[in-house]
């Protein structure tokens, strides 16, 4: 199969958010889509954004003739996701009494993507083992399809893009879980 002009760009599907559940293993392929499931604490997730921050410091030294030096001190991201709204499983319920969710947000689906299954490409997909939920904004858009629950939130810990890096999942949560900081 001919590949377009830029590269191999798949088309975005979605992925899950899991509430309430430290540390929850999203890694595995039956988390691809959610199929809009309370049992297991995962939601579809629509759309989302993913905001990688790399936070800087002020460190001045004599050596800069007085102009200001930075140095990368700590890595954070932020995200907003849509879950599209479940009447009888309503996506707030579930999120509300969540300190904390874990999130898989896929890039494309790689059974559902013609150009990525000719071009036998493995799933890639960002796993944040554990977020914070700071914002959930229903959203009615008479225009739009469906109702959906518009969720921010911030990190609160790492993000990993799989499998790029899953040895890098796999000592922090051996890490995380030493500690006791996965229960």
């Amino acid at each position: 199969m001919p590949m377009p002009a830029g590269g191999l760009i798949p088309s975005g599907i979605g992925g899950c958010l899991c509430a309430g559940d430290l540390g929850a293993d999203l890694t595995g392929p039956d988390c691809t889509e959610a199929q809009g499931s309370i049992e297991n604490g995962l939601l579809d997730v629509g759309r989302w954004q993913l905001q990688e921050l790399f936070l800087v410091a002020e460190c001045p030294h004599s050596g800069t003739w007085g102009a200001i030096s930075r140095r990368r001190v700590a890595y954070d991201f932020r995200y907003s996701c849509e879950i599209p709204y479940d009447y009888n499983n309503p996506a707030d319920e579930l999120l509300a009494g969540a300190a904390t969710i874990a999130l898989r947000l896929n890039l494309a689906d790689v059974t559902q993507e013609p150009l990525l299954a000719a071009n036998d490409a493995d799933q890639r997909f960002y796993v944040a083992p554990s977020c914070i939920l700071e914002m959930a904004i229903p959203v009615l858009d008479a225009r739009g399809d469906v109702i959906r629950m518009t969720c921010h939130g911030s990190g609160n810990g790492l993000i990993f893009l799989f499998p790029d890096d899953q040895e890098s999942y796999k000592s922090y949560m051996h890490y995380m879980n030493q500690r006791g900081w996965n229960q």
